[in-house]
């Protein structure tokens, strides 16, 4: 009988890839010297390259830059790219190889691959804050949050870090139209609690507001096999943007993205991709309001009592550190499904109960509003991944 395929989506390029079929790495120089010597003349050509002496073109990785590579820009390396490891072993030194790489893109595959992706991506409609609490998720899990639970997150390539610092960078800024940034940033974070450890692949993807926003979209779309591999997501949305808010508060009417629609539409491209015959599907969802500093703050009416969250509000109780506080954020999931329930509709609840766990939260990116050289203070910015995490 035929051993059945076990995969692995990559969190860079999001396609499903067999495990048996990674490519590696050999870091000895001499083999990228005699793979050059053997290359020259044959249909490996390509592999060569003619601009950079002494180096391989990274063919997959080109092609995943969207950049030719037989141009003068191909991604190249100095090392040794081996496509078929018979044994796990390199094709020329013979040598063990443990660095891997995914066979679509050659973004780099971690050791526990074979335990499932563990991906959790960030989705949100757009103007809904994504970006900038993304930005601030980011900051916050690599210090505070690693300070608290004994844990680490690296990048997994330097580029993750080059994305972020635009982004964080925007932030400090005070820039209130943070451009997506098309490119994953993808982190590895380690957890050490006595003498276990686990391990996530965290897939920060600033998704390009088309691809929520487009009816049907997400079938034709590299985020489609994202939220499809997942293994949980987080829904950002803005609660200024609902009528009811804007109206009661004085403000002027903005256009209202579809929530609704677009939690249906990734429900649904998950279970046809995953061929499930039911409704629902069984991918935890963090439904997550941002800039709720704008709507803490004492009422002064019935009316805004419905729109506002108070000092008596869950979110002003300090959770437990370095545990997971259950009980606090069960408080805040039931004041913000409440607080949803008025404000958004039954219809977006049952779009959410789709997604089987899901809970509610509250944060704020910047703790303020936005403006320059102002210093952002977040606010229960990691809650949705304490969450997700101690789900999984």
């Amino acid at each position: 009988m035929a051993k059945k395929a076990q995969l692995y989506v990559c969190p860079f390029c999001c396609k499903s890839v067999d495990t048996d079929r990674f490519h590696y790495v050999c870091e000895d120089p001499e083999c990228t010297s005699r793979f050059i010597a053997r290359a020259a003349g044959n249909n490996k050509k390509m592999r060569v390259s003619v601009y950079h002496p002494g180096q391989e073109v990274d063919v997959e990785r080109s092609f995943a830059m969207n950049v030719d590579p037989l141009a003068p820009n191909a991604v190249t390396t100095p090392e040794h790219i081996v496509y078929y490891a018979k044994d796990g072993r390199c094709d020329i030194c013979h040598k063990p190889l443990t660095r891997r790489l995914c066979p679509v893109c050659h973004g780099p595959i971690p050791d526990d691959a074979e335990r499932g992706s563990n991906i959790i991506a960030v989705l949100g409609a757009a103007k809904s804050g994504k970006s900038h609490y993304t930005a601030s998720l980011i900051e916050v899990l690599q210090s505070d949050y690693c300070i608290e639970y004994n844990a680490r997150m690296d990048p997994a390539v330097p580029r993750t870090s080059e994305v972020f610092d635009i982004l964080r960078d925007r932030l400090r800024e005070g820039d209130d139209k943070v451009e997506c940034t098309y490119e994953p940033m993808v982190y590895y974070l380690t957890r050490s609690d006595g003498d276990s450890i686990t391990k996530h692949t965290l897939a920060f993807f600033d998704t390009a507001a088309a691809d929520l926003e487009s009816e049907g979209n997400l079938q034709a779309v590299s985020t489609g096999n994202l939220i499809t591999g997942a293994a949980g997501l987080l829904f950002v949305i803005d609660p200024l943007t609902f009528p009811k808010v804007r109206e009661i508060l004085r403000l002027p009417p903005v256009p209202q993205p579809d929530y609704a629609a677009r939690l249906n539409e990734i429900a649904d491209t998950i279970r046809l991709r995953r061929h499930q015959r039911a409704r629902d599907v069984d991918i935890p969802v963090a439904i997550v309001l941002t800039k709720i500093d704008a709507l803490m703050r004492t009422s002064h009416s019935p009316e805004e009592d419905e729109v506002l969250f108070g000092p008596e509000s869950a979110l002003n109780i300090p959770r437990a550190r370095g545990v997971y506080d259950e009980t606090n954020l069960m408080q805040i999931d039931a004041e913000v499904e409440e607080y949803l329930r008025r404000i958004a509709g039954e219809e977006f609840l049952k779009a959410v109960g789709r997604f089987r766990p899901h809970a509610f939260f509250a944060v704020s990116a910047l703790g303020h509003e936005a403006s320059a050289h102002s210093v952002p203070v977040p606010f229960r910015v990691e809650d949705p991944m304490i969450w997700m995490m101690n789900r999984r």
